[in-house]
């Protein structure tokens, strides 16, 4: 079924009317970066016009996760290098290696996973996976405890900046800070904030589900994949279905996609009295904000979708914007042209 705004602790849903009237803001000349059948592409927020940047994506090697700078410039992942592009779709030196590149078959830890550019273009950042602690030789960096680890390196000479072990899924807050997290501690904080190349010692706790869930929902769920509006007053996130104990997980079958209200670091985000619910496919890949705050994209089992947001429940009205799309990044910079082909 389409996804549809539940009201919490409530069966009935949204009137239906202004589900199919709404419509995403087109004021802005913003684009949204995805991949689609195997290639990165550039589009307009309602799909169009559109333009692929890459053309040697496959089935078995495809790019994923693509993610942009401010000023337009385009980072996707294939297989463990970092590729570079202008919006044109001229490529911007060569690919970086990351710290899974080169790494033998045998080796205790999988990724990398969802790298994300900052904001001026400068640093990456994205998680792996570890079985068992592990030294780096060629980075450095250590990971002493089996878990995710959030791995930050600047894109200028590929250098490593640092690991930040126990969390995953990061966005940027700005140029130097990035918001992590902890999907199933239940001791600690579930989001926290990190400067890029900080330990794990010294991150900012920021908030756990169990302080911001509905109160008649008896235990806390797993929560993850969370981004922030530019101007950090709203946020919104992957929460699973159920809670941990019955198999629950933020990127997982019958996640949701929650909204909060923010009013800084210092207290716990008010949770919306509404969720997006019935992904296509089951499953919900992690929100992107426009950059005005006042639409919002992810992507299901049919494509990229795309809602208005404007400050109520009322307003939230899901549609496929891009079909068949998968990993949406929505950031400022307009669509631009192709390059010109020599004769």
């Amino acid at each position: 079924m389409p996804s549809r705004a539940f009201p919490l602790g409530l069966l009935g849903l949204l009137a239906g009317a202004s589900l199919a009237l709404a419509s995403v803001p087109a004021a802005h000349a913003d684009s949204i970066v995805y991949v689609k059948k195997g290639d990165v592409w550039v589009s307009a927020p309602d799909g169009s016009p559109r333009r692929a940047l890459t053309s040697d994506g496959k089935p078995r090697r495809p790019y994923v996760s693509p993610t942009q700078s401010d000023k337009g410039v385009v980072v996707a992942l294939k297989g463990t290098r970092l590729h570079r592009f202008k919006r044109s779709g001229k490529r911007l030196g060569r690919p970086i290696g990351t710290i899974m590149t080169g790494k033998p078959a045998g080796l205790d830890a999988v990724g990398p996973f969802e790298p994300r550019i900052s904001p001026d273009g400068g640093k990456v950042a994205y998680w792996v996976g570890v079985y068992r602690p592990w030294t780096d030789p060629e980075s450095g960096l250590v990971f002493a405890t089996p878990g995710s680890a959030v791995v930050w390196q600047s894109l200028a000479k590929g250098r490593f900046l640092g690991a930040t072990t126990s969390y995953e899924d990061p966005s940027w807050v700005g140029d130097s800070r990035a918001l992590l997290w902890d999907s199933d501690n239940a001791l600690t904080a579930n989001a926290v904030i990190a400067e890029a190349g900080e330990p794990s010692s010294g991150v900012e706790g920021w908030f756990h589900d169990f302080d911001t869930k509905p109160p008649q929902e008896e235990y806390w769920k797993p929560i993850s994949a969370g981004e922030l509006t530019r101007s950090g007053d709203r946020l919104a996130l992957l929460r699973g279905g159920t809670n941990t104990g019955n198999g629950g997980m933020a990127r997982g079958a019958g996640n949701t996609i929650a909204l909060y209200e923010v009013g800084g670091f210092d207290r716990n985000p008010l949770m919306w009295p509404c969720q997006v619910v019935g992904a296509v496919g089951g499953e919900f890949d992690a929100p992107t904000w426009s950059p005005a705050g006042d639409a919002l994209a992810w992507g299901e089992g049919d494509g990229v979708w795309t809602t208005p947001v404007d400050g109520s429940c009322q307003g939230i009205a899901p549609r496929l914007a891009i079909p068949g799309a998968t990993d949406p990044d929505w950031g400022p910079a307009a669509v631009g042209r192709a390059a010109k082909r020599r004769r």
